[in-house]
This record gives structure tokens, sequence and C-alpha cells, in this order.
């Protein structure tokens, strides 16, 4: 008999092994008992599905042992069993529900965290409308600090969360500064997650514990605000190529090379968008005047879209970049506007196979690589193609560029100026490079 696995790309919310005659998960891949790979357990007969979600608003938890051993009708029974509790408002037996269950141990606190960011169990009134790349990254966060807990030699199936002490975090500090070598602005990213994730435990779960990372002393970080030249971009440009695809700074193969990089690291040049917005344009984003001539860009404002305040208006949640005579040109031959005007395809990298949701981790890299490659003596990040453009059309249009930036409401600029002329006047005048 095999022992029961669940892989990482198959995992279902709530569904995890379990082994009746040690008591414990298998998840991790350890014999409970021997402390052998769990292959070799002689216990593989023991082992079971088993699902479990918390109550909403509780302490306690509603679990359920599946009798089957397949793993695809035990993720059918796990989501049937998440609907039967919503549908019955979780109103279930008294003998069913483990009572003031609240977890102990870390890696549990860590995916209930986890699900929390998911919105999974939230009441929808209290739901927020978080971006998968941030929870990734919390992810990420928890997957470090355990590396250090492995590494130290404990037991992540009985370390509890109560256990993390100025020892430990010393250790953290070392593993993020001297074997990752972070910067200090990405130390102080992954003390600030693991600080935030203990204030959740106390605050909003009533954990009766006391947050040893809010001691932590943050590093200090240089504001940064660069630009780049006409004369460095063009460098940029010109060594994004097949040949330059690989990066040599890494022991394994990461190649970073397409056909579209170039393209879309002009796209977001000459509209100042972020990441994930410049991504996102699609051919029928695009307005046109009463002579069909492009004239605007209609782009979700992410940044609003994730605010969840009830003080913004629907409108509030869309932004108008005007096509400035740069970006016409990019449109009109790089991109090959007139084969796809109207249509539903992205400007950028349409056929692209990979998850569009890696597509903004993937062009910082490309960034970073490529950048690398020009010899410049300079740092620079992919968001300073968008801090390039807000620079120049603040020197263009002074405080009133903050209406097309979309930095400030526009009862804060002089009132005979309405943002709709503001921004047409923006894509018949304005240039980033003049």
């Amino acid at each position: 008999m095999k022992a029961l696995k669940i892989p990482k790309t198959k995992g279902v919310p709530g569904l995890f092994t379990y082994c009746t005659k040690c008591k414990k998960r298998t998840g991790n891949g350890v014999c409970g008992l021997s402390k052998k790979p769990i292959d070799a357990c002689p216990n593989k007969n023991s082992h079971v599905f088993k699902v479990s979600f918390k109550i909403p608003m509780t302490n306690s938890v509603r679990t359920r042992n599946l009798e089957t051993r397949n793993l695809r009708e035990a993720s059918k029974q796990a989501y049937e069993f998440r609907e039967e509790l919503e549908a019955n408002n979780y109103n279930i037996p008294e003998d069913n529900i483990q009572k003031g269950v609240q977890y102990d141990i870390l890696v549990d606190t860590m995916s209930m965290y986890i699900d929390f960011l998911n919105n999974i169990g939230v009441p929808e009134h209290l739901q927020k409308n978080r971006s998968k790349a941030h929870i990734n990254e919390v992810v990420r966060i928890f997957k470090r600090f355990t590396r250090v807990l492995s590494y130290s030699g404990y037991n992540l199936e009985l370390f509890k969360v109560f256990q993390i002490n100025q020892d430990i975090i010393g250790k953290y500090h070392d593993y993020l500064l001297n074997v990752e070598k972070y910067s200090n602005k990405t130390y102080n990213k992954h003390i600030s997650g693991m600080r935030q994730f203990i204030n959740w435990l106390i605050e909003r779960k009533g954990y009766d514990i006391k947050n040893p990372f809010i001691e932590v002393i943050a590093l200090p970080t240089s504001q940064r605000n660069e630009t780049i030249t006409k004369e460095e971009f063009e460098k940029l440009v010109s060594v994004i190529t097949p040949e330059n695809s690989r990066d040599m700074r890494v022991k394994y193969y990461k190649y970073y090379y397409k056909e579209w990089l170039a393209s879309a690291f002009k796209l977001a040049l000459y509209t100042g968008l972020r990441r994930e917005e410049f991504l996102s344009l699609r051919w029928s984003s695009i307005e046109y005047d009463e002579h069909r001539r492009p004239i605007l860009i209609k782009v979700p404002n992410f940044k609003v879209i994730r605010l969840v305040d009830g003080k913004r208006t629907e409108s509030s949640r869309i932004k108008w970049v005007p096509i400035i005579p740069e970006l016409l040109n990019l449109l009109m031959n790089e991109l090959e506007m007139d084969n796809y005007k109207d249509t539903d395809k992205y400007l950028i990298a349409n056929n692209e196979s990979r998850d569009r949701d890696r597509l903004p981790l993937f062009m910082s890299r490309a960034f970073g690589h490529f950048w690398h490659l020009t010899g410049i003596k300079k740092e620079l990040q992919l968001n300073d193609l968008r801090n390039t453009y807000i620079t120049e059309l603040f020197k263009k249009f002074g405080d009133k560029a903050a209406v097309i930036t979309d930095h400030a409401d526009i009862s804060t600029v002089k009132k005979h100026y309405t943002k709709s002329s503001l921004i047409s006047e923006a894509a018949i005048e304005f240039r980033v490079f003049e």
C-alpha cells in the first residue's frame, strides 16, 4: 500500500493527510513514529484523508474523516463538505464540532492566516481584495522563516507559535542578511510580514501571546527616485537579444528574452503605468475621437480597486492615459494596431502561455537582467520607467500633472482645468523624451 500524498500543485483548501496511528499530519513527508520518509512508514494503512474548516467568528473547527484513498474523490468530497457547511450556515449538530480549538502549531496558524488572506471563511462584509502577488509574497516569507527553524533543528510538526523568541529571530535575521543577502528593504519586508501575522493572531484570533517581532528595529532604507535618459533607454533596448537571454549570474538556467519584451518596456515608459496595469491593457481599451484617432487608453486602477473603504465610486476604478506621440508610434508600428484594433487581445504577450499573474514578476527580473548587461553604473528598476514618465510630466504641467497620474483628486487642481482637457492636451504636447 502506498502512502497518501497531496502534491503541492493539487492542494485543496482544508484537505490534508493524517495518520490515525501516530495521531499526526503526514503532509511534511516524514513518518511521525520512525522519523523516516513517509514512503517507509509501516502504517500506511492508517493514513487517511481528512478535511477541516474553521467556523467563522469562532475558535471552533468542523472536521471530517474521508473514507476514500483516491485524491480526486477526496478533493471532491472536501468541496462538498465546505458547501454543506456554508449551506447550513455552519449550524451543525453539537457533537460534530470540535469546541474551543485554537491552533498552536506554527505551520497550522500560518495556514489559517493564508486562508484568511484568501477570504476563506471570512464573512463577505469583512473580505478584502488582495492581489495574488501579495499573498504569494506572504507564503514566501513563511517558507523562509520555517526553513530557518528546520535548519536550527526544530520539528515543524511540533513547533508552537509561542516558542518564537529572540534567539530564533536572531537566526532569521542572520539568514536574511548573510545567507540570502537581501537588501535592507527586503529584510524589513520579511520582518514586517511576520509581525503582521503575529498581530493578526493576537488582535483578530484572541491569542494570548506577545509579539516578539515588535522589538526588531527596521534597517535604514533610502528613498530612491531614479529616472532613465533617452540614451540609457536606447542602450537597454539594444541589449535585449536572444543571445543575451541567459542570466549568467545564477547557477541554474534562467532565460529572459521575449520577442515582445522591448515593446513592453516602451509601453511602461510611454504610459507611466504600474506593471499590472500596462500588462492588462487590451486593444479594446483604446478610445477614439470623432475622427477615429486614438487619444486615450482606459486602464483599471488597480491601486483603487484594492481599496475597500466604501467611498469609491465605480468610475474611480478607471483611469485614463493619454496616447502621446511616442505611444502612438509604438501602437501603430511595433504592435501593429491596424491588425488588432478593437479586439480583446492584450497589447503585450497575448500569446504567452505562462500564467499572466506571473508576468509582472518576470518583467521586473527581466529588466534587472538586461539593465545589468548595459554596463551602466547606475541602479535602475522597472518602476523607474514610471518614475521617468511622471517626472517629465510634472516638468511639463507642474502640479496639474497629478490629475493625469491619479496622484491627486481633481479638486486639488485649479478649477478652470478639467481632467479631460488636460489629458487631451497631454496627448498632443507631451513627450517623455524631447
